[in-house]
């Protein structure tokens, strides 16, 4: 029997996150990954700075991206797939017709929608269209959009281990340097120090191509430098870091009030994790699946109390895993988005 064939039209970063195309293969599909980087993820430093200078609106932005939109227009066009699913991203109206005639086109959002041009909502609305929280479902569907809840769950590069694994890290925590994050971050590392915590972070901070980045990020965020290991991972480099952790943090910076996908991650792999307060926390317990703080003084009491006390953080990893281990696997949301 011939493969259901699927194109994907998203940014390298996504696809490598989601790992699209493994899960996909597993689930039986023919897949196709067509890479949507912008202007400035494709190019370098200095190209970077001066499309900042110059304006997005300029003649060799402008040429990039509607050549790369062609570009992968043509690829889909020649593949011939029955469905299309474009992650965060779309091509222009025409282009998308184009498709539209000989396959069906789904939408999935997986970053806050609320800052999507007009435009965009008009361009996408007639296609079907997930959204990772239910505040960008509510946006949507205030804005005459509708849109359906589909959270993004973890790849099975996350997984318990087999073995015990020694848990030689106190609090563990992965991820970007958003605002947010490093207003945390660094208190909680200079609360590692006066504790005696082996506190470990891990994420691309900085840009090592460029000396002075790191010694700027030094001078601001002296204690957390002490602590960082810059750079970005792999999805199983970034399993095995949470089966080495006693407590996982996980911390939200993209200004949604749902969690993040990093939180079934750290469930699935059966680690402890400690998250700060959401407005939805999906099928979760706080409390019981994660436990929740409220400022950095009450994370720092919970880091303390968590790291004494082995069995509540056994029973709390046990309750997380077993929530969301059949529930949100990324399998289970591609069968929700492809209706398979």
């Amino acid at each position: 029997m011939k493969k259901e064939r699927i194109a994907c039209v998203v940014t390298r970063r996504n696809a490598a996150i989601l790992n699209l195309r493994e899960e996909l293969e597993q689930m039986g599909y023919d897949c196709l990954i067509c890479y949507l980087d912008s202007y400035t993820q494709t190019h370098s430093y200095w190209k970077k700075k001066l499309v900042e200078l110059v304006g997005r609106n300029r003649w060799e932005w402008k040429h990039y991206l509607n050549d790369l939109q062609e570009a992968i227009l043509q690829r889909i066009l020649a593949y011939q797939p029955q469905k299309v699913l474009f992650i965060n991203l779309g091509l222009t109206e025409t282009r998308l017709r184009r498709i539209g005639a000989q396959a069906q086109i789904i939408f999935w959002h997986v970053d806050p929608v609320r800052n999507l041009p007009e435009e965009t909502l008009v361009r996408v609305g007639g296609y079907p269209i997930f959204v990772y929280d239910v505040e960008s479902q509510q946006y949507l569907q205030s804005r005459g959009v509708s849109a359906t809840y589909c959270p993004v769950g973890y790849n099975r590069s996350y997984g318990r281990p087999e073995h015990p694994v020694a848990k030689d890290i106190d609090i563990s925590f992965i991820g970007s340097p958003y605002k947010k994050r490093l207003e945390i971050l660094e208190p909680l590392a200079q609360a590692a120090e006066e504790h005696g915590w082996n506190f470990q972070v891990f994420g691309p901070f900085f840009e090592t191509r460029y000396f002075w980045k790191r010694l700027v990020f030094r001078i601001r965020y002296p204690h957390l430098s002490r602590h960082l290991t810059n750079g970005s991972m792999t999805s199983e480099e970034i399993a095995a870091i949470y089966h080495r952790s006693k407590i996982c943090l996980n911390l939200h910076g993209n200004g949604s009030n749902g969690v993040n996908p990093r939180t079934f991650e750290v469930l699935a792999s059966g680690a402890m994790e400690l998250i700060d307060e959401r407005g939805d926390y999906d099928v979760l317990q706080p409390g019981k699946d994660v436990a929740v703080f409220t400022g950095i003084d009450n994370l720092v009491q919970q880091v303390e109390w968590y790291l004494a006390h082995e069995k509540a953080r056994q029973e709390m990893a046990q309750h997380g895993y077993e929530k969301i281990h059949d529930m949100r696997s990324m399998q289970r949301c591609l069968q929700t988005l492809l209706g398979g």
